[in-house]
C-alpha cells in the first residue's frame, strides 16, 4: 500500500535527518555519562548508583541498561512527569525501580527518567505532482492539539502518523478516512479512540494506526 510507502520514506528522511543532528552534536562531544548512574551503570540495594563489582549491586541502571556513557546521552532531558525517576511508589510519587516501594513505571519517558531531545529534522521533499496528506494537509506535522503544522514549527510535537513526515504522495487522493477510529490511528484498552501519536495506543485495524485507509484496500 502506498500509505505505508509513503511513511516508510517519511521515516527514512527523518531518521536521516536525526543521524546527522546527532552526529553534529558529537562533533563537540563525543559520548556523556548516563544522568541516571552518574556513568556508574548499576544501582545498589539501596537505591545508589555503583559499579557492577559492588557486592551490594542489584540490578542494572534503568536509564542505560549498563551502558555507563555513549552518544544517545548528549542530548537527553530529564522527565518531567516523573521527575527523572522513572516511575511511581505506591504513594503515586517519583521513585526509581530499585525503591523498595516502587509500583509502577513511568509511561512518558518508558521508565528510562530521560528522553531524547527531538530536534526539528529537516522536511521530507515532497514527491512531484503528489497530492497533499490529508492527515497533516500537507504539512508533515502536528502540534499538540494534533493540528497540522511545518515540520520545522517550534510549535511541532508530533510527526504525521499518516504520511510518517512525507506530506505529499499521487495516493493521498485515493484515500478515505478511517471510519473505525474517526481518523485517529488509535484505540485504548476499553476500544475508545485515541490520537496514536499520544500515547502506547493500540493502532486501529480499519487504517494499520494510520486514521485513513486507500480505497479498495
Amino acid at each position: 500500500m502506498f500509505l505505508a510507502q509513503a511513511a516508510a520514506y517519511g521515516a527514512q528522511k527523518l531518521a536521516e535527518a536525526s543521524v546527522s543532528l546527532q552526529q553534529g552534536a558529537n562533533s563537540n562531544m563525543s559520548d556523556a555519562a548516563c544522568p541516571q548512574c552518574n556513568g556508574k551503570g548499576h544501582f545498589d540495594t539501596w537505591g545508589n548508583p555503583c559499579d557492577p563489582s559492588n557486592m551490594h549491586r542489584k540490578g542494572p541502571c534503568h536509564t542505560c541498561n549498563g551502558a555507563c556513557r555513549g552518544p544517545q546521552f548528549v542530548m537527553i532531558t530529564r522527565c518531567g512527569t516523573c521527575e527523572g525517576k522513572g516511575g511511581f511508589d505506591t504513594w503515586s510519587k517519583p521513585a526509581i525501580p530499585y525503591n523498595m516501594h516502587f509500583k509502577s513505571q513511568c509511561t512518558a519517558c518508558s521508565g528510562r527518567g530521560f528522553k531524547q531531545v527531538q530536534a526539528a529534522p529537516t522536511p521530507a521533499a515532497p514527491v512531484m505532482g503528489g497530492s497533499p496528506c490529508p492527515g497533516c494537509a500537507g504539512k508533515g506535522g502536528l502540534d499538540e492539539n494534533k493540528s497540522p503544522c511545518d515540520m520545522a514549527d517550534p510549535r511541532r510535537k508530533y510527526v504525521c502518523f499518516t504520511c510518517g513526515g512525507s506530506p505529499s504522495h499521487p495516493g493521498f487522493n485515493m484515500v478515505t478516512r478511517c471510519g473505525q477510529c474517526e481518523g485517529k490511528g488509535g484505540k485504548d484498552g476499553a476500544g475508545r479512540n485515541q490520537y496514536i501519536c499520544e500515547g502506547p495506543w493500540n493502532p486501529c485495524g480499519g487504517g494499520a494506526g494510520r486514521g485513513f485507509k486507500g480505497v479498495g484496500g
